[in-house]
């Protein structure tokens, strides 16, 4: 090849490797654009562009992959091939990504905590949970440990979703209301495992980013969301016995505050004996 033709694949490698980047990234601003608030805007489109990352790009490499083998005899693709494979499979990629989709979750997190947090603090220890993990990344180089962070940044995700889920399906909230505005027991779902399942994913989240930072200061400072979520489940419980009485009474019996194992068992058990 000559120097032009070198160029012109260099172009071409360039815009292979970044065009899902750049997809994802058109989508998440025009996707904010629906919000006129300028903050929310910024947290819609960090997530969405976390989330859609997460998604095309291992299915942009999937679809490469299959489209090199119909066409591996031709060598100028076997270049691109070669390098494009080199990026998406380098650890770097996947600990980048890895880390965008945390500090998406977080956002998401935050956000969807804000009207639950009753001290700022919670709050705030919470952002410096996710730098911890982005600036001491696997500090001890314990690959285990980081992979069951990753699980349980899912695992906090399912519980948030599928607390919201439920609310807004069977809370009887009003119209024009916040899902959080129930004006009926919630007890199915997840709801059948722990009676705070929105605290619970914070409580999951910041053990999850302490196993994906795993240094000690991740440890000292996730003490403090981890009681103000706690406390806030306690605290609300109280308010929930005024508001529903007796059944809220037999409903804590029942199920945990917040320990999801304790609470899985009790459900395995229960359904069991039925």
């Amino acid at each position: 090849m000559d120097g032009m033709d070198e160029i012109i694949l260099f172009l071409i490698v360039i815009l292979w490797m970044s065009a899902p980047f750049l997809f994802s990234f058109v989508l998440a601003i025009i996707v904010g654009n629906f919000f006129e608030e300028r903050g929310k805007r910024f947290k819609v489109r960090m997530i969405t562009w976390s989330v859609l990352l997460s998604v095309i790009v291992p299915c942009y490499y999937a679809s490469f992959s299959v489209i090199f083998s119909e066409h591996q005899q031709y060598p100028s693709f076997q270049i691109i091939w070669d390098y494009v494979r080199f990026f998406y499979t380098s650890p770097f990629l996947i600990r980048l990504l890895a880390v965008t989709w945390v500090i998406g979750l977080s956002i998401f997190l935050l956000d969807y905590f804000k009207k639950h947090l009753t001290k700022r603090a919670g709050g705030v220890s919470i952002l410096l949970e996710v730098v911890f993990a982005v600036l001491f990344f696997n500090h001890l180089g314990l690959t285990v440990l980081e992979y069951c962070g990753f699980v349980l940044v899912g695992l906090s995700l399912m519980m948030g979703w599928l607390a919201r889920l439920e609310f807004t399906k069977k809370g009887g909230v009003p119209k024009g209301k916040s899902y959080i505005n129930t004006t009926v027991l919630v007890k199915s779902g997840i709801y059948a495992v722990v009676r705070h399942p929105m605290y619970t994913s914070g409580i999951v989240l910041v053990l999850a980013l302490t196993l994906i930072s795993q240094h000690w200061l991740s440890v000292v400072i996730g003490t403090m969301p981890v009681t103000i979520f706690y406390v806030d489940a306690w605290e609300e419980d109280k308010s929930l016995v005024d508001k529903f009485g007796e059944d809220y009474r037999i409903y804590m019996h029942r199920v945990p505050r917040v320990n999801v194992i304790i609470g899985v068992l009790k459900l395995l058990l229960k359904r069991k004996e039925d």
